[in-house]
């Protein structure tokens, strides 16, 4: 799997790029871990951490010179492990395991962050096939739908979401936004570190599930990774005299069977627009909710502007597969997990 993209999932809880980096990403970087190599512990799961923005697994084992090492293992988001299968009950305490993993740095030496598990003749977790089921809805059949209202499965668009994260996003900076980037410390500056969650467009391509649902004039849309809830108001066609907000004040209307909602009014945000480059007042988002031609599937696109710190607009869409057999579930942040990165 490219660097990039293991950020990136890294990034979407506190964040840099390759989508295990969208799971590590998800809430940092992968600086912590040498991505050039790989080890291999062999011992007994003392504990599993079914928490969010991170899953751990912290397993004993014997070092060569036969002291028991206490390993912390660091997964994806449980939003997005779930889409391969996991869940609370998968690994328990006292269960042998094989593990294999990026090691940690320096000081993190004891650590890894997943990229294989296995127990018995099992394997449980391989990255490459975590990948594959972000980029599908698995086994949930996807159903027709009457309208927006429902659950939906956020398939990964990698295209997509790297612009967030990628060397292109400082190619589109402006000097303001290069300042930002070289001026950010994820271990003091990233928002993710005190819960505070990612803003639109990205928790609008993150690979969980979301739900949509009707409440009068308003239009709810919310995410399981971050545990966002969104309003769109149908009813009011001015941003004027509103107060700046995290996920900015949205508008919506429809054209034809599309939702299209405009969006300002963001309040300062870290990584609002991208991995280091901040979102600021003069951020502005145009996004459509269109359902496909079979109904058992919309496309997401946006069109995002932040003329503080990037040059051109960036854009991009993703694919949301109706699925309502599966449970909306988020988790909410867990702040000694989302902290744990910096605090070992």
């Amino acid at each position: 799997m490219p660097i990039a993209t293991r950020t990136l999932l890294a990034g979407i809880a506190v964040s840099t790029l390759p989508v295990l980096a969208l799971g590590a990403a998800a809430h940092h970087s992968m600086e912590r871990f040498d991505t050039q190599q790989e080890v291999t512990i062999m011992g007994t799961i003392t504990r599993y951490e079914w928490a969010n923005p991170h899953v751990y697994v912290f397993v004993e084992a014997t070092a060569p010179n036969g002291d028991k090492v206490e390993w912390e293992i660091e997964g994806g988001p449980p939003a997005m492990m779930r889409r391969d299968g996991w869940s609370r009950e998968t690994l328990k305490p006292g269960q042998v395991v094989t593990a294999i993993g990026n090691p940690g740095r320096n000081q993190y030496k004891d650590s890894m962050y997943l990229t294989r598990l296995e127990r018995a003749d099992e394997t449980l977790f391989s990255e490459d096939e975590w990948m594959g089921a972000m980029m599908t809805a698995g086994d949930a059949p996807a159903a027709p739908a009457d309208g927006l209202d429902g659950v939906w499965t956020t398939l990964l668009n990698y295209e997509a979401v790297a612009q967030f994260y990628s060397d292109g996003l400082s190619a589109n900076a402006t000097e303001k936004g290069l300042a930002a980037i070289e001026a950010f410390d994820e271990t003091t500056m990233h928002p993710g570190l005190d819960c505070i969650p990612f803003t639109a467009p990205t928790m609008m391509l993150s690979p969980d599930i979301k739900r949509i649902r009707t409440a009068g004039d308003k239009i709810l849309i919310a995410g399981e990774f971050d545990g966002v809830e969104r309003t769109i108001h149908m009813d009011v066609d001015s941003h004027q005299g509103v107060a700046r907000s995290l996920q900015g004040h949205s508008i919506g209307r429809w054209e034809g069977d599309t939702l299209v909602i405009e969006t300002a009014r963001f309040a300062d945000h870290a990584t609002g627009t991208g991995f280091g480059v901040p979102s600021g007042g003069r951020k502005t988002l145009t996004e459509r909710l269109s359902l496909d031609e079979d109904r058992t599937s919309l496309t997401y696109a946006f069109e995002l502007s932040d003329p503080d710190y990037i040059k051109n607009p960036m854009s991009g869409e993703a694919k949301w597969v109706h699925t309502p057999s599966v449970t909306f579930a988020p988790l909410p942040c867990d702040l000694e997990n989302a902290r744990r990165f910096i605090n070992d």
